[in-house]
């Protein structure tokens, strides 16, 4: 059971998106409309401005939609906020879950949880399975030991930096208006994996052009497979993803895959497939591409902490001789509808790497370190990479996960593979 407190922003989240209502008013005023409003939504209401909820999820139906509707004709001439309300709600399909906290309450941790939480009620998944992770915030939380308080952590759903054209200054190149210009909608997750929602004011023209060329094209290839197999939709929607030995692509009964290697089973039945992209690709502008993502969501960006990396991440020409490893794991509790990434930044002296991102694509998530400083180099050793896993107690705690390494300076084709269940036989 969860006790929120009212507060004069809260945070509505759905699969589509997520929405920040901010009230302007007196206390009192407050408290009325959040008393009217969770009345329609909340299971009780006690002691005033307590909303008890028996679950953090709330399905929506007619009936809610319909209330929501009332109440914001109602209010909507002392807040023209709360008419923003309206186009939430009726984006959102009847029978669709959502979830309403206040937003001083959600730590970015918890705010990703629910997000996946969300995207599995709304394909099938009861409320009491997806609370088997956690009940509330609090209990949550615990899974985490003491990295909070080794690292800041946040979650980035939408714009980040400037929002004055005129005042921004380029993370990746440092110029600013009038030398560069700021016209173009800088996707910080490429769109070609998904992403139409977080986006990097503070990347030029120039920038986006050359990193669209480069970079971003070598991680959404290196992806194509799995862009494939979840239907993962770019700038042309999804795709067919094309390969040396076949391709993926989707059609109206669901995933088709189609490669000249595939692998019998003993009871005839295909249980292996393998790939080969058609490209050759470089691993470590794979990992480039990556570290220039966790640049382009961070908050607080200094360009004089991170012109080390910006050096690595812009020469074309310059690579290390070793990176950390990049953790890799397909897990359908952790599905996401849209890219997000959680980046934690370390806050103590603590031996530790400075910046560790969290990137979530659908069903696959990538944990990697950075390279901000030079002792992030050390983590490339295994012993040294098992003392910073071991920090982050909700990774090391699940072994689906591998340990790839993306140090490679040459162009070389990628290899793919696939097992088969049973009730897979979409394939050709």
């Amino acid at each position: 059971m969860s006790e929120i407190i009212c507060s004069d922003s809260l945070l509505i989240l759905s699969a589509e998106s997520t929405k920040e209502l901010i009230l302007r008013g007196s206390a009192d005023m407050l408290n009325h409309f959040y008393s009217d409003f969770f009345k329609i939504v909340a299971v009780r209401i006690e002691n005033g401005n307590q909303i008890i909820l028996d679950s953090p999820f709330i399905q929506v139906t007619n009936e809610i939609k319909q209330k929501i509707t009332e109440l914001i004709e109602s209010w909507k001439i002392k807040d023209k906020h709360i008419y923003q309300l309206k186009a939430f709600f009726d984006n959102i399909p009847v029978g669709n879950y959502i979830s309403i906290l206040p937003k001083n309450n959600l730590n970015s941790i918890f705010y990703v949880y629910l997000c996946g939480a969300i995207c599995r009620l709304n394909r099938g998944s009861s409320v009491d399975e997806v609370l088997q992770d956690a009940t509330d915030v609090q209990n949550y939380t615990k899974l985490f030991g003491d990295l909070l308080s080794r690292y800041s952590a946040e979650c980035n759903d939408s714009f980040v930096g400037e929002s004055d054209k005129t005042k921004r200054i380029c993370r990746f190149c440092g110029k600013s208006m009038p030398v560069v210009t700021f016209k173009k909608i800088a996707h910080a997750i490429p769109e070609g994996l998904g992403n139409k929602k977080i986006i990097d004011n503070e990347e030029c023209d120039d920038c986006n052009l050359r990193f669209g060329n480069g970079l971003d094209n070598e991680l959404i290839d290196y992806f194509s497979f799995h862009r494939g197999i979840f239907g993962i939709k770019g700038k042309k929607g999804v795709v067919t993803n094309k390969f040396k030995n076949g391709y993926i692509t989707k059609d109206a009964k669901g995933v088709v895959i189609t490669s000249q290697n595939i692998i019998l089973g003993k009871t005839g039945k295909p249980e292996l497939v393998k790939f080969e992209s058609d490209k050759k690709l470089i691993l470590q502008n794979v990992y480039k591409a990556l570290a220039r993502i966790s640049l382009g969501t961070i908050r607080d960006f200094n360009s004089e902490v991170y012109k080390d990396i910006l050096y690595w991440i812009n020469d074309k020409e310059f690579y290390y001789e070793k990176l950390p490893k990049i953790a890799l794991m397909v897990s359908p509790n952790m599905y996401t509808e849209q890219p997000n990434i959680i980046n934690y930044t370390l806050k103590t002296e603590d031996n530790l790497p400075f910046l560790v991102s969290e990137l979530h694509l659908k069903f696959l998530v990538l944990v990697y370190i950075v390279p901000v400083k030079r002792n992030d180099f050390a983590f490339a050793d295994s012993s040294n990479y098992q003392q910073f896993w071991q920090t982050f107690k909700h990774y090391a705690g699940t072994k689906e996960w591998r340990f790839l390494d993306f140090s490679s300076k040459k162009a070389e084709q990628i290899q793919y593979s696939m097992k088969f269940k049973e009730s897979l036989n979409t394939i050709k």
